[in-house]
């Protein structure tokens, strides 16, 4: 078991690599072509299309290195002040509750990435196609669901071990 935790551990930090890596392209793409507009006067046709698809693979490939950091905003200080059966059973109602609630998002998303295959959508300024940017999110919502999961065990055994 611990094999599989440090394989979706890894890849959570790649993950996690490339939303720093298109993110820092947004922000490179974004002072070119303000450079571009004042310097030269030629902003970067397209720009919103672009930005947009880079930010949505920033968000997407952040959610799972997100949660394997533990970094997302979460129940703790009622946690830390109940007893351990308390935190057992709060830890169970909402890991349960978001591993639910995700599984649905992601489904949906697999759902939407087929959908817009199919119908061939595209950006209205530079043509992007849609489908591989939903995929890539469909894909990281399935990471963020593996990270939620092993965080969910792992806290079991931290209170076993205590």
């Amino acid at each position: 078991m611990q094999i599989v935790f440090r394989l979706i551990g890894k890849i959570c930090d790649s993950i996690g690599m490339l939303a720093n890596i298109t993110l820092v392209a947004n922000m490179l793409l974004i002072v070119y072509s303000v450079l571009g507009r004042i310097v030269f006067s030629k902003p970067i046709g397209g720009l919103v299309d672009y930005v947009s698809m880079l930010f949505a693979l920033t968000c997407a490939c952040a959610f799972c290195y997100t949660e394997k950091e533990k970094g997302h905003v979460r129940m703790d200080l009622l946690i830390q002040s109940l007893p351990r059966i308390g935190k057992i059973i709060i830890h169970t109602l909402t890991g349960i509750i978001g591993m639910v609630v995700i599984v649905f998002i992601m489904m949906a998303m697999y759902a939407f990435a087929m959908k817009t295959l199919a119908a061939g959508n595209i950006t209205m300024t530079v043509a992007i196609p849609y489908f591989p940017f939903v995929l890539v999110t469909a894909i990281s919502l399935t990471l963020y669901l593996a990270a939620m999961a092993v965080n969910f065990i792992r806290a079991y055994e931290e209170w076993r071990a205590k």
